[in-house]
């Protein structure tokens, strides 16, 4: 829900103030697209749409989906997200809530790293978040939608054992929707 308001007056010198404040909540979408096949015992790893005013910070979160009720058993995971210019990433949640591990990142290439504790394995329950990533739409951002997108270059994840099991997560890509900001004027004569 976005709320923009901003006030206009005009004096007898024909100088003109303009005030605008606005405040968001963003929302995100917990769907799969319904062209994605997934083979059995596979999950979905999706990176959420948000919505954003320019000039705002929002969390994008990576949600576990698993519609066929796989239950897939993950020990740790490797990974690369990156977000569309000018899109500027600022954080990553500190653990995995999908997979109880403190996550591990590099803030200068966009990758990130999570492995249990004991060396366990762990099953993100449907609709659990793997992580939440934080970025900032500069002020000035044009209207659109901008990308976050799995590195597909640089994704592993294991079971307890370092079995690669990378092949049943299907990681499909998200954004962050910058609206246009609506103005509305008032002028007192």
């Amino acid at each position: 829900t976005t709320t923009t308001e901003a006030t206009t007056t005009t004096a007898e010198d024909s100088t003109t103030t303009t005030t605008a404040t606005a405040s968001t909540t963003a929302t995100a979408s917990t769907t799969a697209p319904v062209s994605t096949t997934i083979p059995e015992g596979a999950v979905i790893w999706q990176i959420q749409r948000v919505e954003a005013n320019p000039g705002e910070t929002v969390t994008v979160p990576v949600l576990v989906i698993d519609p066929n009720g796989a239950k897939l058993p993950v020990g740790g995971a490797q990974f690369g997200i990156t977000a569309k210019t000018p899109i500027v990433y600022d954080s990553v949640s500190d653990t995995s809530a999908a997979y109880g591990a403190k996550v591990d990142s590099n803030a200068s290439t966009f990758e990130f790293a999570f492995a249990s504790a004991d060396g366990s394995e762990i099953v993100g329950e449907n609709g659990a978040t793997v992580i939440n990533l934080t970025y900032t739409v500069p002020e000035g951002t044009a209207a659109g939608e901008y990308a976050v997108e799995w590195n597909k270059e640089f994704f592993n994840a294991s079971n307890s054992n370092g079995d690669d099991i990378s092949k049943y997560i299907i990681c499909l890509d998200g954004a962050i929707v910058v609206k246009d900001v609506e103005l509305t004027t008032t002028t007192d004569t």
